[in-house]
């Protein structure tokens, strides 16, 4: 998250906000939150993430944190993987496995109902949460983005049934990405 308020930083003074103009990239909230998950590497999938607890339905998992970040430009959030990926300079490796884990686990949604396209990150453990359908071939999802009855993602998770302690979260991100969106974002 460091690279990131700094890449910010450089960001606005390279080219900076005009008066009415959204910022570029910030954090979706400042509050903290203590999920009742875990990381965990999964046999299949690679990395995920497991109830560490027995979790009921309709308890609130995860919600986006101070670790959440916004990109309300396509070009913005290019810069920042190319950030990422030069950080240490030029005599140095590039930073290849990180900036490519920014790209899968960032998508792209609406903050609001109608609301302009964003590309939101998480840059903590709730990136690890792998996809589940209710269709033949996957896994079921357990866990959705927003309440029962929400008709757009808040940002918050929550199980949609009785979860063991020890069981894989999913959640099926048609509920909230926009998986076709990118070429609108100028990607």
């Amino acid at each position: 998250r460091d690279l990131w308020y700094e890449f910010v930083e450089k960001d606005k003074r390279d080219k900076p906000i005009l008066e009415g103009e959204p910022e570029r990239s910030y954090q979706y909230a400042t509050e903290l939150f203590d999920p009742p998950m875990e990381p965990f590497q999964t046999k299949v999938k690679g990395r995920g993430l497991k109830a560490k607890r027995d979790i009921p339905t309709g308890e609130l998992i995860f919600k986006a944190t101070n670790n959440t970040v916004i990109f309300s430009h396509g070009h913005t959030w290019r810069k920042f993987l190319f950030a990422i990926n030069e950080r240490h300079g030029e005599d140095k490796p590039l930073d290849d496995p990180t900036t490519c884990d920014v790209l899968v686990w960032s998508w792209i949604q609406r903050l609001v109902k109608d609301g302009p396209l964003v590309i939101v990150a998480d840059f903590d453990n709730g990136s690890l949460l792998n996809e589940g359908r209710d269709e033949d071939g996957w896994e079921l999802p357990n866990v959705r983005c927003g309440k029962e009855g929400d008709k757009i993602c808040h940002m918050e998770y929550y199980a949609t049934k009785d979860i063991k302690e020890g069981d894989e979260l999913l959640c099926d991100y048609r509920g909230f990405a926009m998986i076709n969106s990118w070429p609108a974002m100028g990607l």
